[in-house]
């Protein structure tokens, strides 16, 4: 067995690749509120943001009024898109499995809503090699900030 009881992983550039999706996303976003168009890099440099962040940043704007429209027309455009253009790394389910097998607890703390990186696991995986995952819906302070690591200690009963 493990000397460690518990890993936590972040998901998006960690365990998968989810950058296809999200670059669609955004772009469908921006061009919609008819903002002008972002190179892939500039996008991609907003992946762990939060949505709102992102796009006070990709429309050069603090603050932006329309930033929760434009949250919603992104998951809107996310539902339909980001599961399937989400590509797990080549040996990330073995290695959870693995973890799993091993009595170890694993969990996710990600940015990314939890209900999507379900999906994503059950649709692209066929299982949940995880066993707890705090999603951006779960926490009020977004990463850097510690509270999702908090909220998944906390849920582990670990110290």
């Amino acid at each position: 067995m493990s000397k460690y009881r518990y890993f936590v992983f972040d998901f998006d550039l960690t365990l998968a690749d989810s950058s296809e999706g999200i670059l669609e996303c955004f772009k469908h976003v921006l061009k919609e509120f008819g903002y002008p168009p972002k190179d892939d890099k500039t996008i991609y440099n907003t992946i762990g943001m939060t949505l709102v962040d992102a796009f006070d940043l990709l429309t050069d704007m603090p603050d932006n009024p329309q930033r929760e429209d434009m949250r919603k027309a992104y998951v809107k455009k996310a539902d339909e898109v980001m599961v399937k253009k989400t590509y797990f790394y080549d040996d990330t389910i073995a290695i959870l499995q693995t973890l799993q097998n091993a009595g170890v607890k694993v969990g996710i703390v990600s940015t990314k809503y939890r209900y999507r990186i379900v999906n994503t696991f059950n649709e692209q995986a066929g299982s949940l090699p995880v066993d707890i995952i705090v999603g951006g819906e779960d926490v009020t302070r977004a990463k850097p900030d510690p509270q999702g690591l908090d909220l998944i200690i906390e849920r582990f009963g670990a110290d």
